[in-house]
Protein backbone atom coordinates (compact mmCIF):
# COMPACT_ATOMS: atom_id res chain seq x y z
CA UNK A 1 0.00 0.00 0.00
CA UNK A 2 3.00 2.48 0.93
CA UNK A 3 4.42 1.76 -2.43
CA UNK A 4 1.49 2.63 -4.49
CA UNK A 5 0.85 6.22 -2.52
CA UNK A 6 5.03 6.75 -3.20
CA UNK A 7 4.38 5.47 -6.66
CA UNK A 8 1.11 7.78 -7.09
CA UNK A 9 3.29 10.84 -5.62
CA UNK A 10 6.62 10.41 -7.58
CA UNK A 11 4.12 10.92 -10.51
CA UNK A 12 3.17 14.45 -9.14
CA UNK A 13 5.03 17.57 -10.06
CA UNK A 14 6.71 18.83 -6.82
CA UNK A 15 4.16 21.65 -7.09
CA UNK A 16 1.85 18.87 -6.25
CA UNK A 17 3.75 17.21 -4.18
CA UNK A 18 4.09 20.59 -1.84
CA UNK A 19 0.52 20.68 -1.21
CA UNK A 20 -0.24 17.01 -0.42
CA UNK A 21 2.58 17.56 2.05
CA UNK A 22 0.91 21.12 3.00
CA UNK A 23 -2.81 19.25 3.37
CA UNK A 24 -1.44 16.25 4.87
CA UNK A 25 0.63 18.25 7.91
CA UNK A 26 -2.69 20.53 8.30
CA UNK A 27 -4.52 17.75 8.89
CA UNK A 28 -2.02 15.70 10.69
CA UNK A 29 -2.45 19.12 13.19
CA UNK A 30 -6.43 19.24 13.61
CA UNK A 31 -6.25 15.32 14.40
CA UNK A 32 -3.72 16.36 17.36
CA UNK A 33 -5.17 19.31 18.33
CA UNK A 34 -8.78 18.50 18.04
CA UNK A 35 -8.31 14.85 18.61
CA UNK A 36 -6.02 14.77 21.22
CA UNK A 37 -4.87 18.40 23.06
CA UNK A 38 -8.49 19.64 23.15
CA UNK A 39 -9.70 16.82 25.42
CA UNK A 40 -6.92 16.41 27.38
CA UNK A 41 -6.89 20.33 28.43
CA UNK A 42 -11.11 19.50 29.10
CA UNK A 43 -10.53 16.39 30.94
CA UNK A 44 -7.47 18.80 33.13
CA UNK A 45 -9.62 21.81 33.57
CA UNK A 46 -13.07 19.38 34.79
CA UNK A 47 -10.44 17.38 37.12
CA UNK A 48 -9.34 20.68 38.65
CA UNK A 49 -12.92 22.03 38.93
CA UNK A 50 -13.73 18.68 41.15
CA UNK A 51 -10.86 18.98 42.96
CA UNK A 52 -11.70 22.53 43.79
CA UNK A 53 -15.34 21.30 44.68
CA UNK A 54 -14.30 18.53 47.08
CA UNK A 55 -12.23 20.59 48.51
CA UNK A 56 -14.40 22.96 49.66
CA UNK A 57 -16.76 20.36 50.64
CA UNK A 58 -14.14 19.17 52.77
CA UNK A 59 -13.25 22.14 54.63
CA UNK A 60 -17.24 22.77 54.73
CA UNK A 61 -17.44 19.25 56.74
CA UNK A 62 -14.62 20.26 58.71
CA UNK A 63 -15.58 23.03 59.94
CA UNK A 64 -19.03 21.74 60.88
CA UNK A 65 -17.51 19.39 63.33
CA UNK A 66 -15.38 21.65 64.69
CA UNK A 67 -18.51 23.43 65.40
CA UNK A 68 -19.89 20.65 66.89
CA UNK A 69 -16.96 19.55 68.98
CA UNK A 70 -16.86 23.56 70.50
CA UNK A 71 -20.05 23.25 71.35
CA UNK A 72 -21.33 22.16 74.69
CA UNK A 73 -24.14 19.44 74.67
CA UNK A 74 -24.03 17.95 78.25
CA UNK A 75 -27.14 17.97 80.21
CA UNK A 76 -27.01 18.56 83.29
CA UNK A 77 -27.14 16.01 85.49
CA UNK A 78 -30.01 16.62 87.93
CA UNK A 79 -32.60 17.81 84.97
CA UNK A 80 -35.73 15.73 85.47
CA UNK A 81 -37.41 15.65 82.36
CA UNK A 82 -35.29 13.26 80.46
CA UNK A 83 -38.07 12.84 78.04
CA UNK A 84 -38.35 16.34 77.20
CA UNK A 85 -34.70 17.15 76.77
CA UNK A 86 -34.45 14.02 74.21
CA UNK A 87 -37.33 15.76 72.06
CA UNK A 88 -35.92 18.50 72.22
CA UNK A 89 -32.73 17.19 71.01
CA UNK A 90 -34.39 15.29 68.28
CA UNK A 91 -36.22 18.33 66.90
CA UNK A 92 -33.01 20.24 67.35
CA UNK A 93 -31.25 17.98 64.81
CA UNK A 94 -34.10 18.12 62.56
CA UNK A 95 -35.35 14.83 63.20
CA UNK A 96 -39.21 13.86 63.83
CA UNK A 97 -40.25 11.78 66.93
CA UNK A 98 -43.15 9.73 66.52
CA UNK A 99 -43.49 8.47 69.97
CA UNK A 100 -41.70 9.55 72.95
CA UNK A 101 -42.23 7.32 76.43
CA UNK A 102 -41.46 7.49 79.75
CA UNK A 103 -40.57 3.97 81.04
CA UNK A 104 -39.55 2.51 84.46
CA UNK A 105 -36.04 2.80 86.45
CA UNK A 106 -35.36 6.59 84.72
CA UNK A 107 -35.95 5.34 81.09
CA UNK A 108 -37.06 6.94 78.15
CA UNK A 109 -38.54 4.92 74.92
CA UNK A 110 -38.64 7.05 71.64
CA UNK A 111 -39.28 6.27 68.18
CA UNK A 112 -38.06 8.47 65.10
CA UNK A 113 -39.51 8.28 61.61
CA UNK A 114 -38.58 9.66 58.14
CA UNK A 115 -35.10 10.16 59.94
CA UNK A 116 -31.77 10.59 56.79
CA UNK A 117 -29.68 6.99 58.36
CA UNK A 118 -26.42 10.09 58.01
CA UNK A 119 -28.27 12.34 60.07
CA UNK A 120 -29.50 10.20 62.58
CA UNK A 121 -26.28 8.34 63.19
CA UNK A 122 -24.79 11.71 64.10
CA UNK A 123 -27.83 12.58 66.51
CA UNK A 124 -27.34 9.28 68.41
CA UNK A 125 -23.18 10.43 68.68
CA UNK A 126 -24.38 13.34 70.27
CA UNK A 127 -26.43 11.93 72.52
CA UNK A 128 -23.42 9.92 74.14
CA UNK A 129 -22.18 13.67 74.39
CA UNK A 130 -25.20 14.85 76.20
CA UNK A 131 -24.13 11.62 78.67
CA UNK A 132 -27.29 9.95 77.96
CA UNK A 133 -26.81 6.03 77.48
CA UNK A 134 -28.43 4.33 74.23
CA UNK A 135 -29.42 0.74 75.90
CA UNK A 136 -31.48 -0.29 73.32
CA UNK A 137 -31.20 0.52 69.40
CA UNK A 138 -32.99 -1.04 66.34
CA UNK A 139 -32.80 0.89 63.28
CA UNK A 140 -34.61 -0.36 60.33
CA UNK A 141 -34.87 1.12 56.47
CA UNK A 142 -38.24 2.70 55.52
CA UNK A 143 -39.58 2.42 51.80
CA UNK A 144 -38.82 6.01 51.40
CA UNK A 145 -35.03 5.76 51.97
CA UNK A 146 -35.30 6.86 55.25
CA UNK A 147 -35.04 5.06 58.37
CA UNK A 148 -37.03 4.60 61.62
CA UNK A 149 -35.30 4.54 64.87
CA UNK A 150 -36.26 2.70 68.24
CA UNK A 151 -34.40 3.39 71.14
CA UNK A 152 -34.41 3.65 75.23
CA UNK A 153 -32.24 5.40 76.50
CA UNK A 154 -31.41 6.34 80.34
CA UNK A 155 -28.51 8.60 82.20
CA UNK A 156 -25.73 6.15 83.42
Amino acid sequence: MLAGVRQWRSQLTRREQRLIDFAVALTALVVLVCGIVLPVGAGFDAAATRHTDAVRRSAKLLEAVDAIDRKPHRLQRGAPNLDQALSRSAQAAGLMIQSNDRQGSGQVHASLVGANSAMALSWLVRLDGDGLRIVNLAVRPSNDGTVVLDLVIDRP
